[in-house]
């Protein structure tokens, strides 16, 4: 554990380093619960970084990409930066005009968490977020632990209570690059997703309300296949996959599956959420300098988000959580490495 830096508000950031047993290694800090750098083998044994980070906390304070951080209380948008519950208007925070998104200005990401326990392989971050904080009601105690599991697998665990009845969907988002290569996009990769059924999107890539069938359209991934060309009719309005899968099943089960024909790297997913996000890293920040010089490009990296249903709190029939007092909110989510 080493001291990072110090914030804009004045708080010490820290770095821990975890190693697994299996040679997953990776850096986090307590800023954002942020996955700095994590460390896996290609299939001829070659250690490289496969998460985007910059080389900086500054860079981390000012970064709208959510690189490798916690994300919450509610994670995507929430339309219109607004909900109603039991008959009253919660006005929340505005933070993507005219959205509030992932979890407003003062959400999981950009807060300095404590420490709870840490080990060699392992770490918990705890942090409690006032009742009313960017609008909503309740005050929050989280949790989130990060374990290197022998297997090569980061585990990831939510849990949280609340004062109050209040909306949560937790995940985190970190972007990878199977090649350890940011300067190589992620077209050629090859995906598969264990869903059905995803929310439809309207021209303005918000849920319609609607659930559709992925079969017999470009958001069939039930078979793997390369992701393949983002520049298709059925993708401009998002500039690639921003897209809301609820995977079959329940419980802790795969949900997705990715792997680079170059590398050899595969990640799979495991979670017991109801929703995944795939996100082909659609947007580039002009000018913007990634670790080791690299510069930000789109669709040079994968993001699979487990989650609620994006936008849950406007629409009926989408998988969604209320947390009350004397409940916990708990959930696991696993990326499992091993190469091919």
């Amino acid at each position: 554990m080493e001291i990072w830096g110090t914030t804009h508000s004045g708080e010490k950031a820290l770095l821990l380093h975890l190693q697994g047993q299996g040679g997953l290694s990776m850096t986090v800090s307590s800023y954002g619960c942020r996955i700095l750098c994590l460390i896996a083998p290609d299939r001829a044994g070659r250690m490289e970084n496969v998460v985007l980070g910059y080389d900086s906390l500054a860079a981390y304070e000012t970064d709208d990409k959510y690189a490798g951080a916690a994300v919450g209380r509610v994670a995507n948008l929430i339309e219109g930066a607004c909900f109603e519950m039991d008959g009253k208007t919660y006005p929340l925070s505005v933070n993507d005009p005219p959205q509030h998104l992932h979890g407003g200005i003062h959400g999981f990401s950009c807060v300095v968490w404590e420490i709870e326990k840490v080990c060699e392989n392992a770490v918990t971050f705890t942090h409690q977020f006032p009742d009313g904080l960017d609008g909503y009601p309740g005050t929050l105690s989280v949790s989130v632990s990060y374990l290197l599991t022998p297997d090569n697998a980061l585990e990831i665990r939510w849990d949280a209570m609340s004062t109050k009845k209040t909306p949560v969907s937790f995940t985190n988002h970190s972007y990878f690059n199977l090649d350890g290569d940011f300067r190589r996009d992620v077209s050629g990769y090859h995906l598969q997703i264990h869903a059905a059924r995803m929310l439809e999107l309207s021209d303005s890539c918000r849920p319609t309300g609607q659930i559709l069938p992925v079969e017999n359209t470009v958001f069939d991934f039930r078979r793997p296949r390369p992701i393949g060309a983002l520049s298709l009719p059925e993708l401009a309005a998002a500039h690639g996959y921003d897209h809301t899968y609820l995977p079959d099943g329940s419980g802790l089960r795969p949900v997705a599956c990715v792997w680079s024909p170059r590398s050899g790297r595969r990640l799979t997913v495991l979670s017991d959420l109801p929703a995944l996000q795939l996100y082909t890293s659609n947007f580039a920040r002009e000018g913007l300098i990634l670790r080791d010089g690299v510069l930000d490009e789109a669709h040079h990296a994968v993001c699979l988000e487990t989650q609620y249903a994006v936008d849950f709190l406007h629409h009926r029939g989408f998988p969604a959580r209320f947390l009350l007092p004397g409940e916990t909110e708990t959930s696991t989510t696993v990326y499992r490495f091993d190469t091919v």
